[in-house]
């Protein structure tokens, strides 16, 4: 078996981190039967653990297998918390400080058990602002439309999420992946012509916007966005050669070189955010204060 190795380097939530998963995709795709080393030498967030993950299991399928051939120190204890080196033959650490959300693969018809993770794992958590009973079920809804997109446009096999806890940041990242049909191409497919991957992504988010007959869509993303830029968040969108960005009501769209093959979606929320939140009177899910 021919041997090879790719390194990251700092990846984080951004553009960059993102195409460096991009490219490490992209360079071994239409290869087969390598054992390929990752070095992560400086910077990986727990939560890129989901892009990265989904697109090493995809790999698998040509019959490469990955080995770890240099972890620095502190993140490989970080991804032995949340169970992601697990996979690779590394112990599982307990993660007494409660840094992680852990990395969990699931198939789409385990959409209870993603309801029951999202709430225990994230929304329940004593770090996250003050939220009512009832937008935290709101909040829940969209994020689980998010999974429910996964399964029914992407038709992918598998949804691989997690997430980190940042204290010295005061953020929470969580990410949701799929490798399966990309919102570039259902979009395409559904207005019978081509359609760039940022124009798809522009697009798939509006509310109300769906590629399939009599189902409401836009990612779950309308309570979402308000409540990120309410609480000064962010979220990342990426999906083939698209790249999203919401940070603090600014839309941002570039593209990415090498296509990432699915969609990944990643949200930050602020921890030192002291207001609490509500839906208002008439209970609308895109107005809360």
């Amino acid at each position: 078996m021919e041997e090879v190795s790719f390194e990251f380097n700092n990846v984080r939530t951004s553009y960059d981190g993102y195409k460096q998963i991009a490219d490490f995709y992209n360079q071994f795709a239409e290869k087969s039967n390598l054992k390929i080393f990752l070095s992560i030498d400086t910077w990986f967030g727990a939560n890129m653990c989901s892009p990265l993950g989904s697109v090493m299991n995809k790999l698998a399928l040509n019959g490469h297998c990955f080995e770890f051939d240099y972890l620095k120190p502190d993140i490989q204890k970080i991804l032995c918390k949340n169970k992601f080196l697990s996979k690779y033959g590394y112990e599982k650490i307990t993660d007494q400080n409660q840094t992680t959300i852990q990395f969990l693969e699931l198939k789409p018809n385990q959409g209870h058990e993603f309801l029951t993770y999202i709430q225990a794992e994230l929304l329940r958590r004593p770090e996250l602002p003050k939220l009512s009973e009832l937008l935290k079920k709101k909040m829940t809804e969209s994020i689980f439309e998010i999974f429910q997109n996964a399964k029914t446009h992407s038709k992918s096999k598998e949804i691989i999420t997690c997430g980190q806890f940042f204290p010295n940041k005061n953020t929470i990242e969580f990410s949701i992946t799929d490798i399966g049909i990309g919102i570039k191409e259902n979009v395409c497919k559904f207005f019978r012509r081509d359609v760039s991957a940022t124009k798809a992504i522009e697009w798939a988010i509006q509310s109300g916007h769906s590629t399939k007959d009599n189902i409401t869509g836009g990612l779950g993303f309308a309570i979402l966005r308000e409540f990120t830029e309410k609480n000064g968040g962010k979220i990342n969108i990426v999906s083939d050669s698209g790249f999203y960005e919401f940070d603090r009501g600014i839309d941002i769209f570039k593209e990415i070189p090498c296509p990432f093959p699915g969609t990944t979606i990643n949200m930050r929320f602020q921890t030192d955010d002291p207001t609490s939140y509500s839906l208002v009177e008439e209970l609308k899910a895109t107005d809360i204060f």
